[in-house]
């Protein structure tokens, strides 16, 4: 049941922007009738080439709902089958990215993987929070910094991230309480909506304005602008599509 609330969740929004981006930009090379399917039975972070198309920012959401259905198939044989399955994959693609992980990036072929990983490591987080929470907030702090300086060479740059500063930067924010106020709440709720729809809204505004040398007063002013109307839209789809 979570699985199917999780699609129901998504995918109206996540269809809604795909038909409006296809009747804006179908004529764009990228844009294409398989891309097009793709995306509208998400399969664009799974399919390679497919996420360059239409809504680009929405791979992520098809890499989501293959985590969901992971999860729950784990989660319907017990607390214990869920576990061993999670930690199985976090191995399974932390080896995977140790061998055959390319240097710099991160790259759009670690991006499934990723998702896959940090998804499991996340879950496996929320488990054992109570025990978590014993860490002190000062080695919290030293790991998510040492996660996202560290050079590791010849090896993927995914590996510290997801392993060292995702997992920190998640149990810091189970700490603070600034992000439980109303602010950040609001934004909370319309966090998907910003997520999918400032990618059309950008392309409008590209098209309305084209390239140009703007001064600093008017790139901040366009900056405003756009984020304003990235917010405003969010708001309309949260009470009328999500």
């Amino acid at each position: 049941m979570m699985a199917v609330a999780r699609v129901a969740r998504l995918y109206p929004l996540h269809l809604t922007m795909l038909l409006i981006v296809a009747v804006l930009d179908w004529g764009k090379p990228e844009n294409t009738l398989p891309i097009f399917l793709c995306h509208l039975f998400m399969l664009q972070g799974l399919v390679p080439g497919a996420d360059s198309g239409f809504v680009g920012p929405s791979w992520s959401i098809s890499v989501e709902i293959l985590c969901y259905f992971l999860f729950a198939l784990a989660a319907c044989s017990g607390k214990r089958t869920l576990t061993w399955i999670s930690v199985a994959l976090v191995v399974l693609v932390v080896t995977k990215l140790a061998i055959l992980g390319l240097p710099g990036g991160p790259w759009g072929a670690d991006c499934l993987i990723g998702g896959v990983l940090g998804f499991f490591i996340g879950q496996l987080l929320w488990q054992h929070r109570e025990i978590l929470a014993r860490v002190p907030t000062i080695v919290l702090a030293l790991t998510l910094a040492i996660g996202v300086t560290i050079n590791v060479g010849a090896y993927s740059p995914l590996l510290p991230f997801d392993l060292l500063a995702w997992p920190s930067a998640l149990l810091l924010v189970l700490r603070l309480k600034t992000f439980e106020a109303p602010p950040f709440l609001w934004l909370g709720e319309r966090s998907y909506g910003i997520y999918l729809v400032h990618y059309p809204v950008l392309n409008i505004f590209f098209a309305a304005l084209g390239k140009s040398h703007a001064s600093t007063t008017s790139v901040i002013a366009l900056y405003v602008a756009f984020s304003i109307a990235v917010l405003a839209v969010a708001s309309v789809v949260l009470h009328l599509v999500e």
